[in-house]
């Protein structure tokens, strides 16, 4: 008799599902193909027609249609993630069918061998398909996409859309595919030694991946929530300067930044700026446009839109600004490329120098977008001696040191965005003969240090101050610096504005402030240390900018020759604060109390230095009227707003808002001249943005940052040995370490 074998049957539903998802990826292959077709075809419509050159001569040229092919199709193809997702799920899966297919049983009379035998390739099919499906899912989408659209992961307004989303889901469909499919095939790992080491190796690499995906997600969370990145770099190039972090998250209305740049680091440059702000301010969105074929119409239709010139070529590089671009009310500035970068000598050769502008020119923009794109005229007063803005003038003068220009802070504020203009209080208006005032146009008026101020001068600034807001004509707003200065009898002379100011509640005082920053009696007591007391009441609009520019400054603050400036205690009309007081960290006993050694003189001390040196001799200063509060340098003036009636009798009235700036008055003049460096004019770019009602715009301009970048100079033998020697010795020491294991485990 023969004996009979039973053929356990094959793994019928493992191939039949892998020719049919293997059918369902090959379909999405040929739409991907399909689409990109479509997508030539309407890009080849919008081309006007290619000449064919002429074969013979004198043969006119033939006009040919653009024609797309199948294979320009397949390669624009290539460029989408989609693409090789379904292409390489349509070979995997039909090469994993046709093995199954074509696999004999063994011819084993053991039934139940055969049916271990077709268990285990169940299994194994099974465990192929789901994790070779997770594992494209991550590799060939979500990693490409995340690349593509890191702009949008990387921002808390990209996460408004759906596309993030889909990427973490992709992300947690393909992870959790791969840790489902070793389900799968975990009860085999004892059968077989050669399984169980493909178990233990690919648990190995989704552990790896599951590892990264955490490291991924704590990283993002820190990018988007967590405190401010350190940068390390020499020009911080990688991060913000103050002025810009207060701009972007002062803005009100959404602007739309389209990036048009190539390829490069200084795109990488842009991009970093433009992201550092986007975190700030959801008000502003970050576009980059490819330079590619089919973005061509979109690109055109935006330089169209907001009128772009074009360059020689034909393009606009650079970053696109818009304003509110859903309003028929929107502003746009384009920044060209060439403006976010200068490059002097050659870089190549190692002695050139790169800096980027790019944080400049955003900063400037999104400016003009506060002012919007309006310019503002201030006058500075020049016919009563007053520190002169005549650049003419200011050659012209040889003594620096005693020189009374101001034209360079005259430059910054023209930087900053301001239209700067001299008046003349004395011209009368060529409209009209009887008529001398401040010109409509005037949103400020600064007067630096008049010498001889009239009561018909006076009267034209009093009627300016108090000219009514109406048909885009606004209130008058004044600046004031004073200095003092001697009369024949050695008193401090009057400006000839007090009955001005003392309407306002202002005091300018007729004294000269004196202090003590140590026991050095060389040193020149006018010299007045310059600070901010929160504790005395202070404006909350300007005291943090002030503050920022003071502990900024590499040193200390240092006015010449200031007069106080204080409140009226009956003023009921204006709200006045003290912005700056005199410091001195040195303390002494008085019979009041101990006192910081600041005090005031009325009469002019030719030597400064020595008269103090004779106080201290003879101990009269001890018996000076030290005040208890230092004296005031500069204050601001307000508008009282009325309080609002509580709908309680028996509940307080609620604050009520704070009225409008309307001027500050500083008791020196030297700290905005040309010899004073940068200071003199931070600060009154300050009060000019606090007068504004616009603190964010405190800050003139950004300063350009040096990009360095490191040279690595050694021998081409040095470099090939750092690139070839590292990872030859790991793989030694890999097959060291695993040669060693065999071992001991043989033992």
């Amino acid at each position: 008799m023969t004996e009979t074998t039973y053929q356990a049957p094959r793994s019928n539903i493992a191939m039949i599902l892998s020719f049919v998802l293997a059918v369902v990826a090959m379909l999405g292959t040929v739409s991907v193909i399909s689409k990109s077709y479509n997508e030539l075809s309407q890009e080849a419509e919008t081309k006007l027609p290619v000449p064919k050159p002429p074969t013979k001569t004198g043969e006119k040229p033939v006009e040919t249609e653009n024609e797309v092919s199948v294979g320009s199709a397949i390669t624009h193809s290539t460029t989408k993630p989609v693409f090789w997702f379904s292409l390489l799920q349509t070979v995997v899966l039909t090469g994993l069918g046709v093995v199954l297919l074509v696999r004999s049983s063994s011819k084993s009379s053991d039934f139940a061998s055969q049916q271990q035998e077709e268990k285990l390739w169940t299994k194994l099919s099974f465990f192929l398909i789901i994790s070779l499906l997770g594992f494209f899912l991550v590799v060939c989408l979500a990693i490409p996409y995340t690349w593509i659209y890191s702009s949008e992961l990387m921002s808390r307004v990209g996460w408004t859309n759906w596309r993030p989303w889909l990427i973490v889901g992709a992300y947690v469909l393909g992870l959790g595919a791969m840790f489902c499919s070793l389900l799968a095939i975990k009860s085999e790992e004892r059968n077989s030694a050669g399984l169980r080491r493909w178990i233990y190796g690919y648990n190995a690499f989704l552990g790896a991946l599951l590892f990264l995906a955490i490291l991924g997600v704590v990283n993002a969370w820190f990018a988007l929530y967590g405190p401010e990145p350190s940068d390390w770099t020499q020009t911080n190039i990688y991060s913000l300067s103050p002025a810009t972090k207060k701009l972007v998250k002062s803005l009100e209305k959404p602007v739309h930044a389209y990036v048009l740049m190539e390829e490069g680091y200084l795109l990488n440059d842009v991009q970093n700026t433009l992201n550092n702000c986007k975190k700030l301010n959801t008000q502003l969105e970050v576009t980059e446009i490819p330079l590619v074929q089919k973005n061509v119409k979109e690109i055109d239709a935006l330089l169209k839109k907001y009128e772009v010139l074009r360059d020689a070529t034909g393009l606009a590089l650079g970053v696109l600004l818009v304003q509110d671009p859903n309003s028929e009310k929107s502003l746009s500035t384009f920044v060209k490329q060439d403006d976010l970068e200068e490059v002097t000598g050659d870089p190549r050769m190692g002695g050139g120098q790169r800096y980027y502008k790019g944080e400049t020119a955003i900063y400037s923009a999104l400016r003009e977008f506060r002012q919007e794109k309006k310019k503002v005229t201030v006058y500075f007063t020049q016919d009563s001696g007053e520190l002169s803005i005549d650049e003419a003038a200011a050659r012209g003068q040889r003594n620096t040191q005693t020189s009374r220009s101001i034209v360079n802070v005259k430059r910054r504020l023209e930087k900053a965005g301001y239209v700067v203009k001299p008046l003349s209080l004395s011209e009368q208006d060529l409209n009209n003969k009887d008529a001398i005032k401040v010109p409509d146009d005037a949103l400020i008026v600064i007067v630096a240090d008049p010498l001889r101020m009239t009561p018909e001068k006076a009267s034209v600034l009093d009627a300016y101050l108090k000219r009514p807001k109406k048909d885009g004509v606004e209130p008058g707003k004044l600046i004031g610096f004073f200095d003092p200065h001697f009369g024949s009898d050695n008193k401090v002379m009057l400006t000839g504005l007090e009955s001005i100011f003392g309407t306002y509640g202002v005091q300018i005082g007729q004294d000269v402030i004196y202090s003590l920053i140590n026991n050095d009696r060389s040193r020149d007591p006018t010299l007045t240390v310059a600070t901010t007391i929160p504790e005395l009441g202070f404006d909350a609009e300007i005291i943090e900018s002030l503050t920022g520019l003071i502990n900024n400054a590499s040193s200390r603050i240092e006015f010449r020759e200031c007069r106080t400036v204080k409140s009226i205690p009956a003023n009921v009309g204006y709200d006045v604060k003290g912005l700056l007081y005199a410091d001195s960290p040195l303390v002494i006993r008085v019979p009041s109390g101990q006192r910081r050694v600041t005090w005031t003189e009325s009469i002019n001390q030719p030597k400064p230095s020595e008269y103090v040196q004779e106080l201290i001799k003879t101990g009269e200063l001890f018996k000076k009227d030290i005040p208890q509060t230092p004296p005031c340098l500069a204050v601001t003036v307000r508008n009282k707003e009325k309080l609002s009636q509580p709908q309680n009798p028996m509940m307080p009235p609620p604050p009520g808002k704070l009225g409008e700036p309307r001027m500050v008055v500083f008791g020196d003049a030297t700290l905005i001249t040309d010899t004073e460096g940068e200071l003199g004019s931070n600060l009154l770019l300050t009060c000019l943005a606090w007068i504004r009602g616009k603190p964010e715009l405190d800050s003139g301009d950004v300063q350009p940052k040096e990009r360095k970048a490191y040279s690595l100079k050694m021998s081409s033998e040095t470099l090939s040995r750092i690139r070839w020697l590292p990872p030859l010795w790991l793989l030694l020491a890999v097959i060291a370490l695993g040669v060693g294991v065999g071992i001991l485990r043989r033992k």
